[in-house]
C-alpha cells in the first residue's frame, strides 16, 4: 500500500515519511520500496524508521508506536504494519491506528498487557472477519470504528456482536471519513462530504 506515496506526498507538503523496520529492510534491496524511498529523497522528504516505544509529535498531537517491536520478523508481512495510539494535547481522547495487522500482531499486542484502549479505532486488516480481530476490537473498546474496505466486507454479519453500540463508519457507505477529537473532550465522526 505504499506505491501511491510518490504521487501523494507533494500535495500536502509532506516533509518526513515514517515506516517500520520491515519496510526499511525491503528498501535496502533493489525493488519497489527502494524506488519509493529514492523518489521521496529526490523530493526532499526524509525517511524515519520507528519501532514500538517510539513517539512522534505533530503539532498538538503525539503518536506512541505500539508495534512492531525492534527486530520483529513477522510470519506474514501485514503483521509488520505500524500500530500507533494517537493522543491529542487538550482533548484527552485517543485513536488507535492499526494498518493491516492480522492475527500475529493482534495477539502480541493483547498479550503485551499494554493499554490498548482508544475512543476510535481503524479496524485492523480492513475488517477481515476473524476471532482474533473481534477480541482485539473488544479489548480496545472504542466508541467509533473506522473501516476502510471494499463493498464485500460492508456489514459483514460476523461483526454484529462487536458492532452493537458503536458508531461504525465504512468507506463503501460513507466515502472519506473524518474524525475530530474536540477540546471539550468529545469525539465527532462522520463522512467528509
Amino acid at each position: 500500500h505504499f506505491m501511491g506515496l510518490v504521487d501523494l506526498v507533494p500535495r500536502p507538503g509532506v516533509r518526513e515519511v515514517v515506516t517500520g523496520e520491515s519496510f526499511a529492510r525491503a528498501a535496502a534491496k533493489d525493488g519497489p520500496a527502494r524506488h519509493v524511498l529514492d523518489e521521496l529523497a529526490r523530493m526532499g522528504v526524509t525517511h524515519r524508521v520507528v519501532t514500538a516505544g517510539d513517539w512522534i509529535s505533530v503539532g498538538r498531537t503525539s503518536l506512541n508506536v505500539l508495534h512492531p517491536p525492534a527486530g520483529f520478523v513477522p510470519r506474514h508481512e501485514n503483521d509488520a504494519s505500524l500500530v500507533a495510539r494517537v493522543f491529542t494535547e487538550k482533548a484527552g481522547r485517543t485513536i488507535l491506528l492499526t494498518g493491516d495487522i492480522q492475527d500475529e500482531a493482534m495477539a502480541m499486542l493483547m498479550e503485551s498487557g499494554g493499554d490498548l484502549s482508544a475512543d476510535v479505532i481503524e479496524l485492523p486488516h480492513h475488517g477481515s472477519a476473524r476471532e482474533t480481530a473481534y477480541a482485539f476490537v473488544q479489548r480496545v473498546n472504542p466508541s467509533v470504528v473506522l473501516q476502510s474496505t471494499g463493498p464485500d466486507r460492508l456489514d459483514d454479519p460476523r461483526w454484529d456482536h462487536v458492532r452493537e453500540g458503536r458508531l461504525w463508519l465504512a468507506t463503501p457507505r460513507h466515502g472519506a471519513i473524518r474524525v475530530d477529537l474536540l477540546d471539550d473532550v468529545t469525539v465527532r465522526a462522520g463522512p467528509v462530504r
